[in-house]
C-alpha cells in the first residue's frame, strides 16, 4: 500500500517569503513539457514549486519518492496513484496492466500512454496538468530510468512533468533541450540576490542589516537558502547584530547537523574520505587529487561530486578545475586528519602545483604549512608573474602571517609590503618600506634569515632576480614620486631605467613605458604621451600583461579625447579589452575601463550612457582599487551630473573625492581634477550664484610656475573664462594658454582659446570675431569639440547663428546649437561633401605630409590613405594634393 503522505503537496513553513524571480523562471521552464528543478540540498527546491503552484493556482498532483521506488513496479503505481488525483482511470484503467509479468512493465507503461493521450482528448482535461515529481534523484535503476525516459518521449500535449532532483538524471535531456521540450532550472535562479537576502532578514527575521552585513553574509553564503536560513535564525536566537560568528560560524548556523545529514552521511564510505582530504584545498582538479592522495580513480570521484551537486562547483568552461561551497568546505576542515597525514597532503599538493607551474597556489600550501623558506622562495621567483595576474590581494593575505624575520631578513617581502601601501596610497610607509628593502638588500646576501635557508642545499639566489631588484626599486619609487606630484623625480627615474641595458628584457618595462604616458600628459605633451602609451600597450600585450594593458590606457584614452580623437579612443577600449579576452573583467583594474568609456561618451554628449557606464565602474570597484582611481571616477562623476543639471549628484561626488583624497598621503590634487574649492565655485556659478567664483578668481594668480602643469592650465582656462565676461586684461596669459595648448596638441584647450578670442573680440566689438568662430567650428569639424562648445557656457549662440552660411562650418554650427536647444534652419544641414576623416585628411595635407607620415599620424593604414586621397579627389573635382587643397580653401574646408 502506498503512504498517502507520498501525494500530499508539502506546506510552506512558516513566516516563507515568496520570491518573484525565481518564480517567474519557472512560469518560463514550465511552458515545456519537461521541466528540471535541479540544486544542491538546501537550495529551496520543494518551496519553491509548493509556492509556485499555489501563487499560479495550478491543477497539479504531486508525488514525492525515496529509494523504496526504485522497484520498478512500486515506482508506477505510485505514479499513476498521483495521476490518480487528476482522475480516478489512471487508476483504474491503467493499473492493472503493471502485473508482474515476463515483460515487466512494458504493457503498463504503453496503457498508460494511450489513457494519457485518450484522456488528453476529452472534455474532461485542461490545456495543461502538472505531476510534480519530488527527490527524482533517489531512483537509480537503469531500467526504470529507460522506461521513465520512453514514456516521457511520448507525453500528450496538456501534461507537464516537473521533476525535483539534488542530480541531473539520465534522461536524455541534451537531446530534448535541442528539440525545444525541455528547460532546467538551477542554482544561479534559485540562489538568493541581495534584494532577496535583505527582503528575508527584514520580513522573516525582522533584522534590518546594513549593506556591509548584507554583502558578507552573501559571500558566505553564495545565496544558499539553507544557510541564510539557519544565520537569520542564530542572529535572532543570539541578539547578534555585528559580524558573522567567528571561527565556528558553521556551527553557530546550525549547518553541522544539516550538513551532516542531508549531505555528508548520505554519501558512501569513499566520497566522504575524499571529500575530507579535498576540503583542504581551495580549489582542486582531478590530477592533484591523484597527486594527494595517490589513488587512480580521482577523474570518477570528481564526476561523482558534479554528477551528485555536492555543493561543488566548476572554475573554469573546460570543467578541470572545481572548488567547494566555503561553507561546506569549513566545514569538512573540522573533521580532524593526523598531523603527519595532514602535514603530507600539503607537501604533495603544494609540489605537484609548482611542477605544475600553479606557482600561488603552491605558495598558499606553504604558509598553510608554516614552511617560510619555500614559501618566501616563492615569492622571490614568481612575485612579478603575481603582479601580472592580479593577485596582490590574495598575495597580501599571505604576506601577513610571515614572520617579522623573515619580512626584516627578505628585501623582496619587505618591496611587497612597499608596493601594497602604494596601491592602499599610504605613499610615506610605502617609501619607508622601500628605504627597508634597500637595507635588507644590501646586509642579507642570503635574503633569510640565518637558520632559514631561501633555496636547497646547492642552490643560490638567480642572478636575475639580483639584477632585477633595484630595477623594481626604481620603478616603484618613481610611481610614488609621480602620484606625490615629484614629475620630476619621477621622468628622471624612469629615463634611468630605459637606460639600463638588461631593462629592455624585463616585463618592468610595460610599467615604466606607462608611467612615461602619465608623465608627458602631466606635463602637456600629447604627442608624447601617445606614442609611451601605444608602446606600453604593446609591450604588455606581448607579456600578456593585462593589468599594464589597462593601467596605460587611462592615460593614452585621455590623451586621445584631449585631441579630439574619440573614435580612436573607443577603439583602443574595445581593443584592449578583446586582446585580453573574457577575464579582463575580472582585472581589479577593470572599472577603469568603464570609466575611460563614460569620458569618451561625455564628450560626445550622451550623457545618459555616459552616466550609466560610470555606474558600472563603481559597481565593479573593489577595495584593491586605488583611492587615486576613485578620485577620477567621483570628479567625472561631477562632470556628468553638473552638465545634467544634477546639482544633488555634483555635491556628493565632490565630498566623495575629499573623503577618498584624505585616504593617501598625497598633498597636491591629481593630473586633471581641481580642488574641491573650485569645484563648489563652479557647481554654485552653475545654480547662478557667482559669488564664491568671483572670490576664487580675486585670489587666483594667472603668472604660472616655471614649470607648470596640466591642472595649471586648467585652472587657467576657468579663470580666463570668468575674466572675459568680466572685462579684465587676458591679452598675455591668453596668448601664453593658446601656445601651450598649441605646443602640445591639446585640441580641447585650442578650441577653448579659439572660443576666447571670440568672446573677447566681440566684447570689443572688433570684425575678427567672426573668424575666430570660425577658427573653433573648423577645430570642432575636425575634432568633435561637441562637449567644448557647450560646456563654454551661454552667449555663443549668435555667433553660432551667423555660420550658419558657411558652407565649410555650417552642419558644425547646427548641430552645436541644435544641442543647445535652439531651432536651427534644415538647410544649415547641407554644404558638407567629405566625410570627417575626409577633413581630417585635407587639413593635414595642408601641412606638406607625405602619405607614410599621414599614415602615422592617423594610425591607419598606408592602402587607407590613398583611399581617403581617391575620394577626396572625385568629391572635389580634383586631380592632386596641390588642387584639392586650394579647392577646399575656396570652400572653407581648410583653414
Amino acid at each position: 500500500m502506498l503512504l498517502a503522505t507520498k501525494l500530499l503537496r508539502p506546506g510552506l513553513p512558516a513566516g516563507f517569503l515568496s520570491r518573484n524571480r525565481p518564480l517567474q523562471a519557472l512560469d518560463d521552464a514550465t511552458a515545456r513539457q519537461v521541466c528540471l528543478v535541479c540544486a544542491p540540498a538546501g537550495y529551496g527546491k520543494t518551496t519553491l514549486l509548493v509556492d509556485w503552484l499555489k501563487q499560479r493556482r495550478k491543477q497539479a498532483a504531486w508525488l514525492s519518492l525515496d529509494a523504496g521506488e526504485n522497484d520498478p513496479v512500486a515506482f508506477w503505481y505510485a505514479f499513476c496513484s498521483a495521476l490518480g488525483q487528476l482522475n480516478a482511470r489512471f487508476i483504474n484503467n491503467v493499473w492493472p496492466h503493471f502485473a508482474d509479468t515476463g515483460e515487466g512493465t512494458r504493457p503498463g507503461v504503453h496503457q498508460l500512454v494511450n489513457e494519457l493521450w485518450a484522456w488528453s482528448r476529452s472534455w474532461a482535461a485542461n490545456d495543461a496538468h502538472y505531476l510534480v515529481i519530488d527527490d527524482f534523484h533517489t531512483l537509480s535503476d537503469p531500467g526504470l530510468l529507460s522506461s521513465f525516459d520512453w514514456f516521457l518521449d511520448h507525453l500528450p500535449n496538456n501534461l507537464r512533468i516537473i521533476l525535483v532532483s539534488r542530480t541531473q538524471p539520465d534522461l536524455g535531456l541534451a537531446r530534448r533541450r535541442l528539440a525545444g521540450s525541455y528547460q532546467m532550472i538551477g542554482e544561479a535562479q534559485l540562489r538568493f540576490c541581495r534584494e532577496g537576502t535583505e527582503e528575508l532578514f527584514a520580513e522573516r527575521f525582522n533584522l534590518v542589516l546594513s549593506a556591509d552585513q548584507i554583502q558578507q553574509i552573501l559571500a558566505r553564503t553564495e545565496g544558499w537558502a539553507v544557510a541564510l536560513h539557519l544565520t537569520g535564525l542564530a542572529w535572532q536566537e543570539q541578539g547578534h547584530y555585528g559580524q558573522l560568528p567567528e571561527p565556528a560560524r558553521h556551527e553557530a548556523q546550525g549547518l553541522s547537523d544539516y550538513l551532516m545529514n542531508e549531505l555528508f552521511q548520505r554519501q558512501p564510505d569513499a566520497v566522504q574520505s575524499f571529500l575530507i582530504h579535498v576540503a583542504r584545498l581551495p580549489r582542486f582538479s582531478a590530477g592533484l587529487c591523484s597527486a594527494l592522495l595517490q589513488r587512480e580513480d580521482s577523474e570518477a570521484m570528481v564526476e561523482y561530486l558534479v554528477r551528485h551537486n555536492l555543493l561543488v562547483q566548476a572554475l573554469d568552461d573546460r570543467h578541470e578545475w572545481f572548488r567547494l561551497h566555503d561553507l561546506f568546505r569549513d566545514w569538512l576542515n573540522s573533521m580532524p586528519l593526523p598531523a603527519t597525514r595532514e602535514h603530507a597532503l600539503r607537501q604533495r599538493a603544494a609540489r605537484w602545483l609548482e611542477n605544475q607551474g600553479y606557482t600561488y597556489e603552491a605558495f598558499e600550501q606553504w604558509v598553510a604549512l608554516s614552511d617560510w623558506s619555500s614559501a618566501a622562495r616563492l615569492v622571490t621567483l614568481h612575485f612579478l608573474l603575481w603582479w601580472q595576474q592580479g593577485w596582490l590581494p590574495r598575495a597580501e593575505r599571505c604576506l601577513q602571517q610571515f614572520p617579522r624575520a623573515w619580512l626584516a631578513a627578505n628585501p623582496w617581502l619587505r618591496y611587497l609590503e612597499g608596493f601594497i601601501l602604494f596601491q592602499r596610497g599610504e605613499l610615506i610607509n610605502a617609501a619607508q618600506a622601500l628605504r627597508e628593502a634597500e637595507h635588507c638588500f644590501s646586509h642579507h646576501p642570503y635574503w633569510a634569515p640565518e637558520e632559514e635557508p631561501l633555496f636547497p642545499a646547492g642552490q643560490s639566489l638567480p642572478d636575475v632576480v639580483r639584477a632585477e631588484f633595484p630595477l623594481h626599486m626604481a620603478s616603484l619609487r618613481a610611481h610614488i614620486a609621480r602620484l606625490g606630484g615629484d614629475i620630476q623625480t619621477a621622468m628622471a627615474l624612469s629615463k634611468g631605467l630605459s637606460d639600463e641595458a638588461q631593462f629592455s628584457d624585463s616585463p618592468l618595462l610595460d610599467w615604466t613605458l606607462a608611467g612615461c604616458c602619465t608623465d608627458q600628459f602631466y606635463r602637456m605633451n600629447l604627442p608624447l604621451a601617445r606614442d609611451f602609451g601605444f608602446r606600453a600597450i604593446h609591450q604588455a600585450r606581448r607579456n600578456q600583461n593585462a593589468s599594464c594593458q589597462i593601467v596605460s590606457l587611462i592615460w593614452l584614452v585621455t590623451s586621445l579625447v584631449q585631441q579630439g580623437e574619440h573614435r580612436d579612443a573607443m577603439a583602443w577600449i574595445d581593443r584592449t579589452q578583446e586582446a585580453i579576452g573574457p577575464r579582463w573583467k575580472n582585472n581589479v583594474w577593470a572599472p577603469n575601463l568603464y570609466c575611460q568609456r563614460a569620458l569618451i561618451l561625455r564628450e560626445q554628449n550622451k550623457l545618459e550612457a555616459a552616466a550609466e557606464s560610470l555606474n558600472q565602474a563603481f559597481t565593479m570597484a573593489t577595495d584593491q582599487l586605488m583611492p587615486q582611481c576613485l578620485v577620477y571616477f567621483e570628479f567625472l562623476r561631477w562632470h556628468i551630473a553638473l552638465n545634467r543639471g544634477d546639482f544633488d549628484t555634483a555635491e556628493q561626488a565632490i565630498e566623495q573625492i575629499e573623503y577618498w583624497h584624505s585616504r593617501q598621503d598625497v598633498q597636491h590634487w591629481h593630473y586633471t581634477v581641481l580642488e574641491p574649492d573650485l569645484m563648489r565655485a563652479l557647481l554654485r556659478a552653475a545654480q547662478g550664484q557667482i559669488d564664491t567664483l568671483l572670490a576664487w578668481t580675486h585670489h587666483f594668480d594667472p603668472n604660472l610656475p616655471d614649470m607648470p602643469t596640466w591642472l595649471d592650465f586648467a585652472r587657467l582656462a576657468v579663470w580666463l573664462r570668468v575674466q572675459v565676461d568680466l572685462g579684465g586684461d587676458i591679452a598675455d596669459p591668453l596668448s601664453h594658454f593658446r601656445e601651450q595648448a598649441k605646443a602640445g596638441n591639446v585640441i580641447t584647450w585650442q578650441t577653448k582659446a579659439a572660443l576666447l578670442d571670440y568672446r573677447l573680440a566681440q566684447r570689443e566689438d572688433r570684425p575678427s570675431a567672426r573668424q575666430f568662430m570660425h577658427q573653433a567650428l573648423w577645430l570642432s569639424v575636425q575634432h568633435d569639440q561637441l562637449r567644448t562648445f557647450l560646456d563654454d557656457g551661454p552667449g555663443l549662440a549668435s555667433g553660432l547663428q551667423d555660420c550658419l552660411e558657411d558652407q565649410g562650418v555650417a552642419k558644425e554650427a547646427g548641430r552645436i546649437l541644435a544641442a543647445m536647444g535652439v531651432d536651427v534652419p534644415r538647410q544649415a544641414e547641407a554644404n558638407d561633401p567629405l566625410s570627417d576623416r575626409e577633413r581630417q585628411v585635407l587639413a593635414l595635407l595642408e601641412s606638406g605630409m607625405s602619405n607614410p607620415e599621414l599614415a602615422r599620424e592617423l594610425g591607419i593604414s598606408l592602402s587607407t590613405v590613398k583611399a581617403h586621397l581617391r575620394n577626396i579627389f572625385v568629391k572635389l573635382g580634383v586631380k592632386n594634393r596641390t588642387q584639392a587643397i586650394s579647392r577646399a580653401g575656396k570652400f572653407g574646408f581648410v583653414c
